[in-house]
């Protein structure tokens, strides 16, 4: 039996309200809120992000890096720097989470921390060659610098040191070789050993390092090396030939015969002398004469 046709229909509005309700103060344990990757970030140049699962379809997740400062979203965060140089110190995040289903913020924090970052130094494929330098360290290129994050520059002595130290090359595999800091300043075949050293905080972003090459250090030629025609009136003394512009560490030898034999002994002449031609020859041994 159909009643319904003796009933008009009848229709009314009804008006339902969803209140939001205070966040569980489980929420980490509950599976509401899970946070994952929380600790051993490598250094990139970014900022690193924990991932943080809510189960609810319309959140917001803000971060600070003191409790009760400024929060940003993840956009705006800024904490990249590599905490390695500072272990004692660990980067706490703290982290509040808002909802329109809930009152007020979720807080909660973890500790992240950031590994330095390996980073390469290359000496042209580990072999380099420099002429003497006059009694100085030799001069060589900076290494090109591998490994870098994205955008980062970094200035040889402002934001990182290289160190030096050598021994002769054929020392190279000896354990017991003896090391001298810097770089050589005679010429030879040396092993080098190179270490970098972060000294600003992008510097030290990246771990200490260390590098090795062949170096050879190569003969300066002589050049302004001369001696001036003697002619004295004759007054009982001795006199010899100046030699000039010898360097540093020079051995001058002297002879009256350019094939005869030279002596350190300068050859003096006191009485009168016609035409005595005085030959003379400068060796160092960081020089060539070809």
């Amino acid at each position: 039996l159909d009643i319904s046709s003796n009933y008009n229909p009848v229709s009314k509005d009804i008006t339902v309200e969803v209140t939001p309700i205070n966040w569980p103060l489980d929420a980490t344990s509950n599976g509401l809120i899970r946070i994952e990757n929380l600790y051993n970030y490598t250094y990139d140049g970014t900022t690193p992000i924990p991932v943080i699962i809510v189960n609810d379809p319309d959140y917001t997740i803000e971060y600070s890096l003191t409790e009760n400062g400024t929060y940003y979203s993840a956009e705006s965060f800024s904490c990249k720097n590599s905490t390695a140089e500072r272990p004692e110190e660990k980067i706490t995040y703290f982290i509040r989470i808002s909802s329109p289903n809930y009152n007020g913020y979720f807080k909660t924090h973890t500790d992240v921390s950031i590994d330095q970052r390996p980073i390469g130094l290359d000496y042209t494929d580990n072999f380099q060659s420099s002429c003497y330098n006059r009694g100085s360290a030799v001069a060589i290129g900076e290494p090109r610098l591998t490994n870098l994050a994205s955008g980062d520059n970094l200035i040889l002595d402002r934001d990182y040191t290289i160190t030096y130290e050598y021994c002769d090359f054929a020392d190279k595999n000896n354990p017991s070789a003896i090391y001298t800091q810097g770089l050589p300043v005679n010429i030879g075949n040396y092993y080098v050993k190179a270490y970098y050293e972060g000294s600003t905080t992008l510097g030290k972003n990246y771990k200490p390092t260390e590098a090795s090459f062949h170096l050879y250090v190569y003969p300066e030629y002589f050049s302004g090396i001369s001696a001036e025609d003697l002619d004295v009136s004759y007054d009982g003394l001795e006199h010899s030939i100046n030699v000039t512009g010898e360097p540093l560490g020079s051995v001058i030898e002297y002879s009256t015969s350019i094939n005869g034999t030279y002596s350190t002994t300068p050859i003096v002449m006191t009485n009168v002398c016609e035409n005595l031609v005085v030959y003379y020859k400068v060796t160092n041994p960081n020089y060539s004469t070809e």
